[in-house]
């Protein structure tokens, strides 16, 4: 596949779940099969079964537990066995419909299933639809790690339809505008201007103006996976909050922080780090954090442990050489990867976790 033309691979539209069909060419498969969760099948029930009535019939689907705890290998395993059991062949297609979890397990299922099939991803959270879901890292949990197993392979198509975010709540839609704004502060000043302008308050914008800024945030994205897919070396400086964040969200079995949660936080010790390490300008920093807090106003740090955070850590993807590389700012717009010493995170993690306290 040429790199290059990835943004082709992907449609905003309001209301697009609806003409599904009119997506996949079903003349090119032999069979289609549909991931989803159960508590999005709860939800639209009646729109699956409008659009997938053989599938269901034939009992090529499947519903699986939303949350981390169910993206592990065990489940890749339990996937593949129903997709097999179902009949589907090296010419069948997957549709992936839900949040992170979902497309994840989805994408690296269909790219293992018979050395790989065609899959497509109908992101149903924020955080699919502008950064999940995007960009071809597919990738499952271990105990003690985030993402660890995985690979990379580009779906067919990402289908986003905003119509599903009027069913998730206020703290979900805000963490997906923390990954709105990550992407914002690392590689588009007007966007995060834009941001700054609304609050990060997405809710109070029209279907339209909704549907835009879910678009130009995705497609920034794949902006920088056009030019680095396999992660060599630009497309780190989309890990902006993501070294603590994933560490974080491995803490208790990921049941202390969600993924919103624990990339906000690494957000807001990721810009202390900035200052320390780099020169960002303390305003531009505060204002960044001030953005960042408000997304997450009933996160709590108490009972963190530094050590703790910075032992979970040494197992990320983006420890090269054995340095803990974080992305940083040495201003907005202007993203830099550089190795972190534990002191330099200590202080930033213990300035977060008092202002998080007060």
């Amino acid at each position: 596949m040429n790199y290059q033309d990835i943004n082709a691979h992907l449609h905003v539209e309001r209301g697009a779940f609806n003409r599904l069909n009119d997506f996949i060419n079903y003349d090119n498969y032999s069979s289609v099969f549909l991931l989803t969760e159960e508590k999005i099948f709860e939800i639209y029930g009646s729109h699956i079964q409008s659009q997938f009535q053989k599938e269901l019939q034939e009992g090529r689907f499947f519903k699986i537990p939303g949350g981390e705890m169910s993206k592990s290998l065990e489940w890749v395993d339990r996937i593949g066995e129903q997709m097999l059991i179902s009949g589907l062949e090296r010419h069948s297609l997957l549709v992936a419909m839900g949040g992170g979890v979902i497309t994840d397990l989805g994408g690296l299922t269909a790219s293992l299933f018979m050395r790989g099939i065609d899959f497509i991803n109908v992101p149903t959270t924020l955080v699919g639809q502008v950064d999940a879901a995007i960009g071809g890292k597919c990738g499952v949990n271990l105990a003690i790690a985030k993402n660890i197993m995985g690979l990379f392979s580009l779906p067919k198509l990402i289908l986003i339809d905003p119509h599903f975010l009027d069913t998730l709540t206020d703290g979900q839609i805000h963490e997906g505008m923390v990954e709105v704004l990550k992407i914002a502060a690392v590689a588009d000043t007007d966007f995060f201007k834009h941001l700054e302008a609304t609050n990060c308050n997405i809710s109070q914008l029209g279907n339209d103006e909704k549907a835009s800024l879910i678009e130009r945030a995705a497609r920034l994205k794949l902006d920088v996976v056009a030019k680095d897919f396999r992660e060599d070396g630009y497309r780190k400086i989309l890990n902006f909050g993501h070294t603590t964040g994933h560490a974080l969200e491995a803490l208790q079995s990921y049941s202390r922080f969600s993924h919103g949660q624990a990339v906000a936080i690494g957000i807001l010790v990721a810009a202390e780090t900035s200052e320390l390490a780099c020169g960002f300008n303390r305003n531009v920093k505060d204002r960044l954090k001030m953005l960042t807090r408000k997304l997450i106003k009933q996160c709590s740090l108490a009972n963190i442990e530094v050590d703790e955070v910075w032992h979970l850590a040494q197992f990320d993807k983006k420890k090269d050489s054995g340095r803990m590389n974080f992305t940083l700012l040495k201003a907005l717009g202007r993203p830099i990867v550089l190795p972190v010493d534990k002191e330099q995170f200590s202080i930033s993690f213990s300035r977060i976790i008092q202002e998080l306290s007060g």
